[in-house]
């Protein structure tokens, strides 16, 4: 009973707190007080606001220093025109260091899908959201102002909202309009995107080139196979040769298809291995050319038995390396 006891007394004096985990008390914009609950003080402040200049225009940048003789956890500073002391903060900070202070945004302007569908035309995702009381939705809202047209546009990002102007229902060579978040500001910025091109000749060259290099290397691989009737067992390196290059042969072709865009970072790497791969690939096969074919020439000499496919399969390999050669050098400039 008495630990009972002892439990209620303090949930009597249980007080409801609603903490702001970033410390962006945006609600206090408006009134200045920062909802901790207790009352102003009326002695004089500790603490001191001082610029560094009297008199200002509009544009001007001015350094506000706030200094005490005692510390203090949190600060509330905002720029209020003395003409209108009770309205909306004007002008912007800019932080000095952003791990001791950060910036609200007190001028924010709520949406509102009031008047879509007929004063105002509009664009909503998820269909049918509303802007000021959903914070997951994408709204887009356009209204003809004579010769002008107001456009209003939000959603929840932490990088940037667009949309863009066109002429048909494809994405190109249209005009677009950015919302950027920079930091703490948001800055509108126009741009246009180009339409689609085809991919350049030399690309498509290398591609042509790469494709008939992996076909040629396959034929030169499978023909000794279908000649010797199996793996030949007293043809030295040769066999182990050929077959690493038809491995590294398949392996350039896999990462092709897979390669990443030019503009990420992970693309030097594929450069590089794309690169290395071919060039060991052209080592080893160029070795096993120059080492066999002599050789493949003088048993051919001696034997009328298959001599003409003995003469295709030296062919077939020569014209795959000279195709990988090619493909190799125009990967280097690629590059």
């Amino acid at each position: 009973m008495l630990g009972l006891l002892l439990l209620l007394v303090p949930a009597i004096f249980l007080d409801p707190v609603n903490g702001y985990k970033n410390g962006k008390v945006t609600e206090s914009c408006r009134s200045m007080k920062p909802g901790h609950g207790h009352p102003s003080q009326s002695l004089p402040s500790p603490y001191t606001v001082t610029v560094d200049k009297s008199k200002f225009s509009t544009g001007d940048q001015i350094k506000v220093t706030l200094s005490g003789s005692s510390a203090f956890k949190g600060f509330l500073i905002e720029a209020r025109d003395t003409a209108d002391l009770s309205g909306d903060a004007v002008g912007s900070f800019t932080l000095v260091d952003h791990y001791v202070s950060q910036l609200l945004n007190c001028g924010e302007i709520k949406f509102s899908s009031k008047g879509c569908g007929s004063t105002k035309s509009c664009l909503r995702d998820p269909i049918g959201c509303d802007p000021e009381t959903d914070p997951k939705c994408y709204f887009l809202s356009f209204t003809s102002e004579e010769y002008s047209v107001l456009f209003e546009l939000s959603g929840p990002t932490e990088g940037y909202v667009s949309f863009a102007l066109s002429h048909d229902k494809w994405m190109g060579n249209d005009d677009i309009y950015l919302c950027a978040r920079t930091d703490e500001y948001v800055n509108i910025n126009p741009g246009y995107v180009t339409g689609r091109t085809h991919p350049t000749l030399d690309s498509q060259v290398h591609r042509i080139l790469m494709s008939s290099t992996v076909l040629l290397t396959c034929v030169a691989f499978i023909l000794p196979f279908v000649y010797r009737g199996g793996w030949s067992k007293h043809a030295g390196a040769h066999p182990f040769l050929g077959c690493t290059v038809m491995a590294l042969a398949v392996l350039q072709l896999v990462m092709a298809i897979f390669r990443p865009h030019p503009n990420t970072p992970r693309r030097l790497i594929f450069n590089w291995m794309h690169w290395g791969t071919g060039t060991i690939s052209r080592i080893i096969a160029a070795k096993n050319v120059k080492d066999d074919e002599v050789e493949i020439i003088d048993l051919a000499s001696g034997e009328t038995e298959g001599h003409m496919i003995k003469k295709i399969v030296l062919t077939v390999y020569i014209c795959g390396n000279l195709a990988f050669l090619t493909a190799f050098l125009d990967a280097i400039n690629c590059i």
